[in-house]
């Protein structure tokens, strides 16, 4: 028997909510000179918010104000850096910097370096030093589809880091991952805790920066043209509760986020290729809610589940048509032909999926297909 669900506006998957939204950042001001490439943010109060820059640049990190006014620099002593990709704060007295980039997915070499909080220190220090393997990782690089190890976002809670993946599979599979590290210097292995199947678009579901919210209440995870927030989740089981999901307007290399207080967050963002500074945002993460009519979404693609075949009509001509399984492999990838197709699942394992349609008149739309 095929069961269908809808995942599009406001929806039940996996026993969390998800929901739809549309609200674009505010614009500041452009990111110092200082910082072109600013990959990460971190807020250390009240008026002091950390970055640095990207791959091949010095051991430095760069105190901002809220206006994003450079203030001054931090050298990391002994350092050569890889691909620096975010900053995190305990909230006390420890903030760590990642060297986890690793968009080839064939790093040996990940790093963690932990030092004071940088808001007492003078212009240079030298860290400690976490050397980080993930725990489901056995080749470097592994096959195309299964490159999900780059890291690009970290977090800090309950005396924990939190990290997780942006994808870099091909075809993109849409999965983030999730994994938890002791945060003591030495030798640490990062333990995959849970995935979460953001959507099939890279630009929108490959994680680039992350925080949570003072209050431990919510996570935000960025990528270059959304954020995903979550809410309401019982310990660190983050993909556990309340999902929503706000797309831009705009696809920019948005890297870096952080929360200022229990709502708002700023958001940095890289120079564009053609050498422009990049923008500092604010976004208030409390007004996100759902913006999109579900009546609109519902006349884009009509889907009927008959025994084993999904039967799908199209309001406005053709679509193409993916079907993934719950780890995020592609087991169907098909185009209509005019403004219908049937899917046949007879071959398929007893498990859940998810069906991705789209067409150039609107977003994708996504349901989840469980064949028990």
């Amino acid at each position: 028997m095929l069961v269908l669900k809808k995942l599009i506006t406001t929806i039940l998957i996996m026993g969390s909510i998800f929901v739809n939204a549309q609200i674009d950042p505010i614009f500041i001001s452009t990111m110092p000179s200082e910082v072109d490439e600013s990959s990460g943010l971190s807020f250390t109060g009240p008026n002091s918010i950390w970055t640095h820059n990207d791959t091949d640049n010095d051991a430095l990190i760069f105190n901002i104000d809220l206006n994003g006014t450079f203030l001054e620099e931090i050298e990391l002593s002994d350092v050569i850096p890889v691909d620096f990709e975010d900053v995190a704060f305990d909230g006390l007295i420890n903030f760590y910097i990642a060297d986890l980039g690793n968009n080839l997915n064939d790093r040996m070499d990940l790093k963690i370096y932990k030092i004071p909080n940088p808001d007492l220190l003078d212009n240079s220090i030298f860290p400690e030093v976490i050397e980080v393997t993930l725990s489901d990782q056995s080749q470097f690089p592994p096959s195309d589809e299964d490159k999900n190890f780059d890291i690009e976002a970290m977090i800090y809670f309950n005396d924990a880091l939190h990290l997780f993946s942006r994808n870099r599979t091909n075809p993109f599979n849409g999965i983030i991952k999730h994994y938890k590290l002791d945060p003591t210097p030495g030798t640490q292995a990062a333990e995959l805790q849970g995935t979460y199947f953001g959507n099939l678009s890279e630009n929108h579901s490959g994680i680039t920066g992350a925080d949570i919210s003072p209050d431990g209440s919510r996570l935000v995870l960025l990528s270059n043209a959304a954020l995903f927030t979550f809410t309401q989740f019982e310990g660190d089981n983050f993909f556990g509760g309340t999902q929503t999901y706000n797309f831009f307007s705009n696809n920019t290399s948005k890297e870096g986020v952080c929360f200022i207080d229990n709502c708002m967050i700023r958001i940095g963002e890289e120079s564009s290729a053609n050498g422009d500074p990049g923008n500092f945002y604010s976004l208030n993460t409390c007004d996100i809610i759902s913006s999109l009519s579900e009546l609109d979404v519902e006349t884009t693609f009509k889907v009927q589940v008959s025994g084993q075949l999904i039967r799908i009509t199209s309001t406005f001509g053709e679509f193409t048509s993916k079907l993934f399984s719950i780890d995020g492999k592609l087991v169907h990838n098909g185009s209509s032909s005019d403004r219908s197709m049937i899917i046949d699942l007879g071959n398929c394992a007893r498990s859940s999926y998810i069906l991705s349609l789209e067409n150039d008149t609107a977003f994708p739309s996504y349901f989840k297909v469980s064949n028990y």
